[in-house]
């Protein structure tokens, strides 16, 4: 698998997994998804494609801070799965 196979699966699972959450989101300029979780116009986190991070305000609820490390941890399990599959298949 390529890096660019590697970066398109594990961003694929992230949009995977904010859809079956129901959290919706938008894609950005920049290589970014911004999250929107509740109704506070503070409530946003960025999910950066190609570093695969996550980062958001300060003063986010938390409620949105919660679904942000969440996503972060889970962000983290499917990055070292898919590069130890990547490493059995060369």
């Amino acid at each position: 698998m390529t890096k660019k196979e590697m970066h398109s699966a594990i961003n694929k699972q992230v949009y995977k997994w904010l859809d079956e959450k129901d959290i919706p989101f938008e894609y950005e300029m920049g290589g970014r998804v911004t999250v929107m979780v509740g109704e506070n116009s503070d409530d946003w986190f960025d999910y950066h494609q190609t570093h695969h991070t996550v980062g958001g305000l300060n003063w986010m609820s938390g409620e949105a801070e919660s679904i942000m490390v969440e996503l972060e941890g889970f962000i983290d399990g499917i990055s070292n799965k898919i590069e130890q599959e990547s490493e059995r298949s060369i």
